[in-house]
């Protein structure tokens, strides 16, 4: 313990420096500052656990969270180890951890009559959710392949060839490897339904199909590169099939976040800030899909539209002359943070998100991005910088989860593209 508590401290002094290296004198004041900035890292860190594992939110009750979701953790630990974590020492040691936690629940036994690589969460203690819940959710193995594959493609080029042969990429699949059994889970099942990122619709989505093809694609270079050229070839195949179910998602106007027959909430057009998400995190170096393609823009503003007048306090800030627009998973969103049978509120994820996107258009979305992130910043900012779930629809109060790991990976995300994008 002594030795985490090390770990998290010291990277709690380079999450510092790391911010304060971020441009101040762009083209706009930036919407969070570097204090800011690093004391949402602190917050951010504070989630992560001894064991490798890392809670969704710290709440244990209205609403419980106090869970390893495995999507969350997966997304979270890339942010982590691209904007936050500092040194590679530093970076390392936080992986190996995770490392860990994933070999263990990769080789769980499952109470619930799927294959473990499809379970959406698990008990701090290590065990699989043993509840009803929406299984499977086929997003979370891709999600976290993505993110082992990044940190494998780094060890390879300093001295961690070892580790990654040892414990990452076996080349042959009945031997457990973490990112092997993750790529070859998704290369056989991705055909099939699945509970989307929200845990509420069964069926066939944008968001898990982009990211099923990012990390098959992603999987297909690190196999090349270590030589198992055979399970390459075949992750690429099944690339290019997601491919061409993904295209069915454009209905000719806006891409559509479920396609037709899914099981769950009806969304007015399946519009869904899921396809943003889908785009920044399914990413390829082709540009299929991305966020600054045409399609991905036009549901961006899409959704947007279809949220005016949605929630009220867009319209009370507009009135305030607060720069920006608050966006929620979708227009009829009944999930309150609490139950469901309300009416949803602004996410500060799904907010995040839109601002990310429109940063990566360059330094012309500049603007766009920075008004999207200083109205959450508005209402986040004088809680101490800590991010919860939601915003009150009504009073921009913040709802749901209490220091929602999620919120601050999109939190830093976004100000990366915020840099790269020369604001």
């Amino acid at each position: 313990m002594t030795k985490f508590l090390t770990l998290v401290c010291a990277a709690a002094l380079a999450c510092t420096a790391l911010t304060s290296a971020m441009p101040t004198n762009g083209t706009t004041t930036p919407p969070y500052s570097d204090e800011e900035v690093a004391t949402a890292q602190t917050h951010f860190l504070s989630n992560f656990q001894s064991s490798g594992s890392v809670v969704a939110a710290p709440s244990q009750s209205h609403p419980d969270y106090f869970y390893h979701w495995v999507r969350d953790a997966a997304i979270s630990m890339k942010s982590y180890y691209e904007h936050v974590c500092g040194s590679p020492a530093i970076c390392d040691a936080r992986m190996q951890l995770y490392v860990e936690w994933i070999t263990k629940a990769q080789q769980s036994s499952d109470p619930n009559g799927i294959d473990v690589l499809g379970e959406p969460k698990y008990y701090i203690s290590g065990e699989v959710y043993d509840k009803p819940w929406g299984r499977p959710q086929t997003d979370s193995p891709a999600l976290r392949a993505i993110t082992m594959i990044r940190w494998a493609q780094d060890l390879l080029k300093t001295n961690g060839t070892d580790y990654v042969l040892e414990n990452l990429w076996i080349a042959d699949a009945n031997k457990h490897s973490v990112i092997k059994w993750d790529l070859e889970f998704i290369a056989h099942h991705w055909q099939e339904d699945s509970f989307d990122l929200w845990e509420e619709t069964k069926g066939k989505h944008f968001f898990t199909r982009m990211v099923q093809r990012r990390a098959l694609i992603d999987g297909a270079a690190l196999g090349k590169r270590l030589g198992d050229n055979g399970a390459a070839e075949y992750y690429l195949q099944q690339a290019k099939l997601l491919e061409d179910k993904i295209n069915e998602h454009w209905d000719g106007s806006v891409i559509r976040a479920t396609m037709p027959g899914g099981v769950g909430p009806l969304k007015y057009r399946s519009l869904d800030s899921a396809v943003i998400l889908g785009a920044l995190y399914g990413e390829t170096a082709d540009g299929f899909m991305g966020p600054t393609s045409d399609k991905v823009m036009k549901t961006a503003q899409a959704l947007e539209d279809s949220l005016k007048g949605v929630y009220q306090i867009n319209d009370k800030d507009d009135q305030a002359q607060i720069p920006g627009y608050l966006v929620g998973r979708y227009p009829n969103d009944t999930y309150t943070g609490y139950e469901t049978g309300g009416l949803g509120n602004p996410w500060i994820l799904c907010t995040h998100a839109m601002a990310e996107l429109h940063y990566r258009t360059g330094s012309t979305g500049c603007k766009d991005g920075d008004d999207r992130m200083t109205r959450v910043h508005y209402h986040a900012s004088s809680q101490g910088m800590h991010l919860g779930e939601q915003l009150n629809r009504d009073d921009g109060s913040q709802q749901g989860a209490v220091d929602l790991t999620w919120s601050y990976g999109t939190l830093f995300n976004a100000m990366a593209a915020r840099k790269a994008a020369g604001c």
